[in-house]
């Protein structure tokens, strides 16, 4: 017998043996049938024993409902913190892209304007920044801190006694002149008198000048021309021999006067320095509201704030009669950090009446008045929607420092002008007066004096005539353009208006300040860009309200086109706004150029992911101005019109507001006009001037505003923002 190594030893077979026999005894152990139950207590705990067979008791106290609850409670306790994030990970792993494509749209939707406004006014801060830091390298903070201190202390200077500080101190004697003193006042009171100041530069520089004619016969001023659109090229252009001829014209006695003036007017204002920083500084709007423009005035300063704006307004009146201390002195200073300046104690009232100014001289002036150096002007009637702040610290403006937007029509001076201003015509420069589908080199070999624009000629400012009711410049910087336009103002009936408009419309100083800035040779920019025209009429001429683009966006929009133009190989002069088939196609083409796809993942409602496609095109430049033009935005004007507050001017359709983003305007200014004529004007002196009753001026305004409600598609046109913070 072959006997394996494995269980030679008898050591395990004893140790199998004991295995097999506790194995048996505990099977029967646990299958016992018998019913007795033993409690066994150990500690706290409490098990069975006996009984049933231990196998099954064991299974029925798993079962038992006690003990799964405590279990469940055991686990959860343990393991609450592990679970959740367990589910937190699973949840947010399901759900994370439907979260951030929901989010990243809303942002969209809702955040992208007010994120562009943060942007702009990040950039304006940084400009800030940067200009006090350049006038911290310069004298010119020095020059603005030492004219406040003059302009605090002006009456403490006048009265310090210098003779007695000679006397009384240990300095050398000097011998000072007798008229010492006064000649002291006088010049003080040039620096930091204003209507001293203001008095001088009507003087020595307007009266001072005056040409020494009879002013222009009707014969001399001639026929009037029939004004051409800007953007559409007419078959006979406006060009020198169409500008001359039957127009304006001078006997040589005349013209020779006209000449020997302006040249002795350039001539003293050629070495003028800027004005003194006491009479000059800062930035700020403003408003010409003297007369009947009141009312408007009012509601272009509340619209003003309630777009944001944040600088302060100078509200420029005629006589010492329209100031108002309840008007000016409570609500629009304390509430709308605004400033009534009247033009009358500005210039001396002697003087006012002798200069005898027009209503279409008085907004000129009314610039000359105001304090700012950097200016916003803005007509009373000309309304913003958008805030118009950042115009003073963005291009166009940083580059020139005087803005203008474009008129409707084309410039028509006479060449007469010209030559008594002694600017001189150059080459063809430009091609207003040329279809966009024809060849530059077609034109320039065209008669000069016949078939060629008289305007495209360099030396010459452009076609494009300005439309002043809002344009920003520096008074510093442009002061000498500025005194020489106010000289084409100040004789403008008798002499200049006749000369520079030859029977435009809106003969007042809107083409006088291109005019003085070619003369004295200083930059300026033109924004070249459409003007929006909303109405129930079709003639251009009777439209009622029209409105101005950003000039910021113009910038942008004509910087992009000029890309495309290259790009096509053909003139990038073209001018974008033409109005013919052949520009049509061109924008289409530009649109088309800029024109993308962008794909998006959206949420439909049963929380699948879709990816769609966004189509995304060039931004043309958006509207900055709602100009309205008769009858105005005036509660107090309008209640005495009998046209006025009968129905809508911007029309009923939702179409007429699609250039101005679906806003009601309508009912928003005259949502403002009720305000003012209900709630804030308490003053029964201002009430009394205008020989109105408050009460049935507020009737009136308010039933054309419930007439507006019934067909407004918008809700929150009532809504005054500003209300809240005054």
């Amino acid at each position: 017998m072959i006997t394996s190594p494995r269980i030679s030893s008898p050591f395990p077979v004893i140790l199998v043996v004991m295995i097999m026999i506790i194995t048996v005894v505990n099977l029967f152990l646990l299958n016992s049938d018998s019913e007795d139950v033993i409690p066994v207590g150990v500690g706290g705990e409490t098990y069975l024993t006996g009984g049933k067979g231990r196998l099954q008791t064991e299974i029925d106290r798993v079962d038992h409902k006690d003990y799964m609850s405590n279990l469940v409670g055991e686990v959860k306790k343990s393991k609450q913190k592990e679970l959740v994030e367990q589910l937190r990970i699973a949840i947010e792993k399901e759900n994370k892209d439907k979260f951030l494509i929901t989010l990243r749209n809303d942002i969209r939707h809702k955040y992208t304007e007010k994120m562009k406004e943060d942007l702009k006014k990040e950039i304006s801060d940084q400009y800030t920044r940067k200009y006090f830091k350049d006038m911290k390298l310069s004298y010119g903070l020095f020059e603005q801190l030492r004219a406040e201190y003059y302009h605090d202390f002006y009456s403490n200077i006048k009265q310090f006694d210098f003779m007695k500080l000679f006397r009384e101190t240990n300095l050398p004697e000097v011998k000072l002149p007798k008229d010492f003193p006064d000649r002291f006042d006088a010049t003080l009171d040039r620096l930091l008198n204003k209507q001293e100041y203001l008095s001088n530069i009507v003087n020595e520089f307007l009266i001072e000048n005056k040409p020494l004619a009879d002013e222009m016969s009707d014969n001399e001023k001639g026929r009037p021309l029939e004004p051409r659109l800007i953007n559409v090229v007419p078959e006979k252009p406006l060009s020198k021999k169409e500008l001359t001829d039957g127009h304006a014209n001078l006997p040589s006695e005349k013209y020779n006067a006209l000449k020997k003036s302006h040249d002795a007017m350039v001539r003293s204002i050629k070495n003028l320095e800027e004005p003194p920083y006491e009479l000059v500084k800062g930035q700020g709007i403003v408003i010409y509201g003297g007369g009947d423009r009141i009312g408007s005035a009012l509601v272009n300063i509340f619209q003003l704030r309630d777009q944001g704006s944040d600088l302060p307004i100078e509200l420029i009146l005629d006589k010492e009669e329209e100031y108002d201390e309840q008007v000016c002195d409570e609500l629009l200073a304390i509430k709308f950090k605004t400033k009534c300046i009247v033009m009358e104690s500005a210039f001396g009232k002697e003087l006012y009446e002798t200069m005898d100014l027009k209503d279409s001289q008085k907004r000129a002036f009314s610039l000359l008045v105001s304090s700012f150096n950097h200016i916003i002007s803005i007509d009373a009637d000309n309304l913003a929607i958008k805030n118009v702040d950042n115009l003073i610290a963005s291009e166009p403006y940083l580059s020139s420092s005087f803005v203008l937007w474009p008129q409707a029509y084309q410039r028509q001076t006479s060449p007469l002008f010209y030559e008594i201003a002694q600017v001189e015509q150059g080459e063809v420069l430009r091609r207003n007066g040329l279809k966009n589908d024809i060849s530059f080199s077609d034109y320039i070999q065209k008669n000069p004096d016949e078939e060629i624009t008289f305007h495209d000629f360099s030396g010459l400012p452009s076609a494009v005539g300005a439309d002043s009711s809002q344009f920003v410049f520096s008074k510093r910087r442009h002061f000498k353009s500025f005194l020489l336009a106010l000289y084409y103002n100040y004789y403008g009936p008798q002499f200049y208006y006749p000369l520079i408009y030859q029977g435009a419309p809106d003969m007042d100083d809107r083409d006088t300040w291109a005019a003085a800035l070619t003369v004295m040779n200083e930059p300026y920019y033109i924004a070249e860009q459409k003007i929006g025209y909303i109405g129930t009429q079709t003639d251009l001429k009777d439209k009622p309200v029209y409105f101005q683009n950003d000039v910021r966006d113009n910038v942008d929009f004509l910087k992009s086109w000029k890309a495309f133009i290259k790009k096509e190989n053909v003139d990038t002069r073209l001018n974008p706004n033409q109005e013919n088939e052949y520009t049509t196609s061109l924008i289409q083409k530009f649109h088309n150029y800029h024109q993308k796809l962008i794909p998006e993942d959206h949420v439909d409602q049963e929380g699948n992911i879709e990816t769609v496609h966004r189509q995304e095109s060039f931004q043309l430049p958006k509207p900055m101005f709602v100009h309205v033009k008769s009858p105005k935005i005036n509660p107090f004007e309008n209640f005495k019109d009998e046209n006025a507050y009968v129905n809508r001017l911007f029309g009923a359709s939702t179409s007429n507001y699609r250039d101005l983003g679906l806003v009601d305007w309508e009912l928003r200014f005259h949502t403002i006009s009720k305000w003012y004529a209900c709630y804030s004007i308490t003053s029964e002196k201002f009430w009394q001037r205008l020989n109105l009753n408050q009460k049935e001026v507020c009737e009136k305004v308010t039933g054309f505003t419930e007439l507006l409600k019934k067909d407004s598609k918008d809700s929150d046109a009532t809504v005054l923002s500003y209300i809240k913070k005054i």
